[in-house]
């Protein structure tokens, strides 16, 4: 299994601290909210050409860019996991869980 296949598949925890250990995290995004790449180029309003670049390794997507994109599907939960990660984390923070 390839190691995007099993971020695919981690826990929205897991998933976010692979960031840090080198997947690409636009490919890595993209396939946490689901888009093929025609669909993510599209909602952003990206060229696909300019997606498969940066998702390919052949250009590197600007870090601010990242950061962006990451906002933008977490704050409209887009990102598979995260609504039940934000709730098992409001529950330890209340004392709850």
């Amino acid at each position: 299994m390839s190691k995007f296949a099993k971020a695919v598949k981690m826990s929205f925890e897991e998933w976010s601290a692979s960031i840090d250990e080198g997947f690409n995290q636009l490919k890595v995004l993209r396939e946490r909210s689901g888009m093929s790449q025609s669909q993510f180029a599209d909602y952003f309003h990206i060229p696909k050409a300019t997606i498969q670049n940066w998702e390919q390794g052949r250009r590197a997507c600007p870090e601010y860019l990242l950061d962006l994109i990451e906002y933008k599907l977490l704050n409209e939960h887009l990102i598979k996991g995260f609504d039940d990660f934000m709730k098992q984390l409001n529950n330890k923070n209340n004392g709850s869980g």
